[in-house]
């Protein structure tokens, strides 16, 4: 979690824990079985005809800069070379190596291109090609896992951005796993219309033995020339001869000759492709008078209809599946039926798995009501045993737990939500659990009994919440969210299209119908907790749903980008959130005063206000530099007035100084100076002021009644008061200028906006919430005035025996 790889650290939790098994005999046996020798090719299974001429130029949008995207959004481990993306990215995508990580990407994107428009000598990609081969335990069975060289997986990632759209004109809509946005719900909706429809008899789910791995690669290579030429060349260059798999732990090393490489991000693409005339094949085969409708997500193979029809269907995939290196495998391969038909399906299908209860689909789950309560239950079983394990893990590192739970096991159930329908009821346990085991570990605290910070931790984190969200409640909404995301889809796979073409700008603006549905909802949600708040609670609420407050809780736990909070500190920081009391400190401040939040904000004592103050100080600073300014200097001392008549409560005294000043900000080598100020929305003087937005305009209006006639018209420049709320909230000024900033880096760095302001927001609000928590419990002194101190004691006159 402190790398930042998710996927990698929810593998050691709960249900999705696995592990690396010993390369034995067997598991090497295995192994081998998995990677067949290549299977003969047979002229049914070959297409012919002319080939679609393609156009080089379509290429040329694979650049430099693609590269570095798609370096910079990789993750996972190195392949037979030993570096992985970290390593890729660092060297693609860092300031250190300058233009040199520039030109590296250029010659990639140029080796991108030419693997897609030249054939090139297989040889000189032997070690492109290679793999590492991890064998996991299937319990029971081994399980291979590939890991390619990243430098494939990052060429292999900007050619299916490139050709997304023809991967999916060529496959769409009855094969949905070429990139087809949101597809695989789209399958699941898809079928379960099919099912429900009246006429319909069964469905068959068919699972086919080993299939990306006896998948023939020679017929698919042939294939792919006519279903998708646009990718055939990079296919050919990479997968006409056989790669090299290096087995972990041992000197093995296997080829593989057959189907599609493991650690291949375009192996998803091939194999959709290379199905594409099995799948007509098979439609075609069947007699006129028979009507089935089908769905394919890679090898997971369904059709619906009439028993009679589908069993048509089913001897045709038998007999033609193995020409194109498609197995189907009768004994793993499921036939849905409606009770009124079981007998009848009993009796046609003696070799399959016959239920008229239902089974689980991609994931989801398509049947009557009780088999789907089964499902549910036994997911959510699952499910409470990885909260149990994050709530174990929670009681040590409390901020890897709760990213974990967000950006991880969150994301398990939210799926299945998504795709399957009326399973609110069944999300109760799940609820309970998270409420009394899950959120009492990571806030450090009985909880139970207060269902009214229950509410608000399920509010979005920008709505100033936990984004702890409450499933029983919004499982359904979810569920009508996908079905209208993915209405165009389902209702091409439902109605057998020909083809499918995405329309990107209608996709977007359903997209954005569905996230403003979805933030009513939780306005909705936040507009009734009001209703149950005093008015502390309601300002700290609405402290906490400021722009950018919410930054550190957002952020991934990343050590080297200094975004780790220890257990004192996350839990403290969620009390600052919510105004909660500080667990195991003193009840009375040094200076006699009950030692409450509010006051330990606000007490001179120990001069931490001033750290909080001066800390930003010098961020700012910094910050400037990153961007690129010059002449940043802090605490800089203003021109004397001499005379000068300022409008009344300007500051005119001598030696006056502002805490940072930068030249080229605003405009070309023009002075730009800024004054911070932080103040504690809790306390009594602010809370006169009425609503947040009130309070930063005064305490802007102070400071720019304070200075900004002064520094235009004395020293010529510009003034901008910084000010900060303790939450972390910023006022409109600071927007602006951080703004103005980001831009700025964004270009110095050749980043992108958003990742520029971001990655602001962030070090601002750790840095800020760092010394706001120190002012919790930092030491302020001894009570006693008369004690003796140390710095007044001279020790060289200390007497000597």
């Amino acid at each position: 979690m402190l790398q930042g790889k998710v996927s990698s650290a929810m593998r050691w939790i709960g249900s999705q824990s696995t592990s690396v098994l010993k390369v034995t005999p067997t598991v090497m046996e295995s192994l081998k079985e998995k990677h067949p020798s290549p299977a003969t090719v047979e002229h049914g299974s070959l297409l012919s005809g002319d080939k679609e001429k393609v156009e080089n130029v379509i290429y040329e949008s694979i650049d430099g800069d693609l590269i570095e995207l798609c370096a910079k959004r990789m993750g996972g481990a190195a392949g037979p070379s030993g570096l992985d993306a970290d390593g890729w990215k660092r060297i693609l995508c860092s300031k250190q190596f300058t233009a040199q990580s520039k030109t590296l990407a250029d010659n990639i994107a140029y080796m991108a291109k030419k693997l897609c428009t030249e054939h090139v000598a297989p040889q000189h990609l032997e070690a492109y090609t290679a793999c590492r081969l991890i064998p996991l335990d299937k319990k029971p069975g081994v399980r291979p896992v590939g890991i390619g060289e990243v430098l494939r997986r990052i060429i292999g990632k900007a050619i299916t951005r490139v050709l997304k759209t023809d991967m999916v004109k060529a496959t769409a809509p009855i094969q949905v796993c070429a990139g087809l946005s949101g597809g695989v719900e789209a399958a699941v909706h898809g079928l379960r219309k099919i099912f429900e429809e009246e006429d319909t008899e069964a469905i068959i789910l068919v699972d086919a033995d080993n299939a990306f791995n006896r998948l023939n690669r020679a017929a698919a290579l042939h294939n792919i020339q006519y279903v998708c030429p646009e990718m055939a060349t990079y296919l050919i260059n990479t997968y006409r001869t056989p790669a090299r798999l290096f087995v972990s732990n041992s000197n093995e090393e296997i080829l593989s000759e057959e189907g599609v490489t493991q650690g291949d991000n375009c192996s998803m693409g091939k194999y959709s492709c290379s199905l594409m005339p099995l799948l007509e094949m098979v439609s075609l085969k069947c007699s006129e008078n028979s009507v089935t409708k089908q769905i394919w997500y890679a090898d997971d193979a369904a059709s619906g209809g009439k028993l009679r029809d589908i069993k048509e269907w089913w001897d045709q995939l038998g007999e033609i599946g193995p020409l194109f290196g498609y197995h189907p495998k009768a004994s793993k391969t499921w036939l849905i039926v409606k009770p009124e038909f079981i007998q009848k399906a009993k009796d046609m299908f003696p070799d399959i798995n016959i239920t008229d209860v239902g089974h689980k689909y991609l994931g989801s789950y398509i049947g009557t009501d009780a088999g789907k309560q089964t499902f549910v239950e036994d997911k959510v079983k699952e499910w409470m045993k990885d909260i149990e394990d994050l709530a174990d893990i929670a009681t040590r590192e409390p901020q890897a737990a709760y990213s974990a739970y967000i950006y991880g096991l969150s994301k398990r159930w939210n799926y299945v939500c998504r795709t399957t329908p009326g399973i609110s009821q069944y999300l109760k346990k799940l609820e309970h659990k998270v409420k009394e085991c899950f959120i009492p570990a990571i806030i450090d605290r009985a909880f139970g009994c207060q269902e009214i910070y229950r509410k608000i931790f399920a509010l979005p984190i920008k709505e100033g919440g936990l984004g702890i969200v409450n499933l029983s409640l919004i499982s359904d909404l979810e569920y009508e969210y996908s079905c209208k995301a993915t209405m165009e889809l389902t209702e091409a796979i439902f109605q057998q299209a020909p083809s499918y073409i995405e329309d990107h700008d209608k996709l977007v603006k359903v997209k954005d119908e569905i996230s403003s549905a979805r933030k009513d909802f939780f306005k909705g949600k936040r507009s009734e907790i009001l209703l149950e708040l005093d008015q502390n609670q309601k300002l700290q609420l609405d402290l906490a749903s400021e722009k950018g407050a919410s930054s550190w809780l957002s952020s991934l736990p990343l050590k080297s980008f200094g975004f780790v909070l220890n257990k004192q500190e996350f839990t403290d920081a969620i009390a600052l959130r919510y105004n909660f009391t500080i667990k195991d400190s003193a009840r009375k401040c040094v200076c006699g005063e009950a030692n409450t939040i509010n006051h330990a904000l606000s007490c001179k004592r120990g001069g931490y206000v001033s750290l909080r103050h001066n800390s930003l100080r010098d961020m700012i600073a910094e910050l400037l530099r990153t961007a690129g300014c010059k002449d940043v200097t802090t605490e800089p001392p203003l021109l004397p007035v001499s005379g000068a008549h300022l409008p009344r409560g300007s500051n005119i005294s001598d030696g006056a100084r502002l805490d940072v000043s930068a030249r080229s900000l605003w405009n070309p080598l023009e002075r730009a100076f800024v004054d911070v100020r932080v103040f504690n929305a809790q306390a009594p003087s602010n809370r006169s002021l009425g609503a947040t937005a009130n309070m930063y305009s005064f305490h802007e209006r102070q400071k720019k009644t304070a200075y900004n006639r002064r520094v235009i018209e004395i020293d010529h420049g510009t003034f901008t008061p910084i000010v900060f709320s303790t939450t972390g909230g910023m006022g409109r000024e600071a927007e602006v200028f951080f703004k103005k900033l980001a831009d700025k880096m964004s270009r110095k760095t050749d980043q992108r906006y958003s990742e520029a302001m971001s990655f602001i927001r962030k070090r601002l609000r750790f840095d800020l919430l760092r010394t706001t928590i120190i002012s919790l419990r930092g030491e302020r002194g001894r009570s006693n005035k008369e004690a003796s101190k140390i710095a007044e004691l001279d020790i060289n006159l200390e007497p000597q025996i």
